[in-house]
């Protein structure tokens, strides 16, 4: 198993290679550092994910943790736009907080069909552990929620929880 060791996180190269999916021509990749450790009262940066919208903006997702790199505790999703192909990256949007409680695992999924994001993404209560979650001795429960947009990343609809649709709850 490798450690990182250095909280930066970095999309090394996977941003140049979804802008240059469509072309014939190879680039060089660019190694751009998308989220930096202390940024915006952010800790650490985890769980990145990353989804080109229909108008051809890369987002990049991550979970924004507010006070260490636990998974129990404050943490957000974050995301920032990239209009070049990843070669710069807007400022930090907040995209769902929940104050001290954790919100994560960030899945964005474009609708190719309609040109919509969809945005899959876990909630629980920030003192629960993955243990306690699992083992069934939280003081809460994880839940599913989905968030979805018509504008390319710019705003995004309140969470509404699908949990009842996750038929593997128990892994949860």
């Amino acid at each position: 198993m490798v450690r990182i060791t250095n909280l930066r996180l970095k999309i090394i190269g996977l941003a140049a290679l979804l802008a240059l999916a469509g072309s014939a021509h190879a680039a060089v990749l660019q190694q751009t550092v998308v989220f930096q450790q202390g940024e915006n009262g952010y800790h650490a940066f985890r769980i990145p994910a990353l989804v080109k919208a229909a108008n051809g903006d890369l987002l990049a997702f991550a979970e924004g943790r507010v006070n260490s790199t636990s998974d129990t505790g404050n943490i957000d999703i974050v995301m920032k736009r990239s209009s070049n192909g990843g070669l710069s990256w807007d400022s930090l949007q907040v995209v769902r907080s929940d104050g001290g409680n954790t919100v994560g695992n960030p899945v964005p999924i474009l609708d190719a069909a309609t040109g919509n994001l969809v945005l899959l993404e876990t909630h629980n209560l920030g003192q629960d552990t993955q243990d306690e979650i699992y083992y069934g001795t939280s003081d809460g429960t994880r839940t599913t929620g989905v968030q979805t947009c018509s504008d390319n990343g710019a705003t995004w609809s309140a969470a509404t929880e699908i949990t009842h649709c996750d038929r593997h709850k128990a892994a949860t």
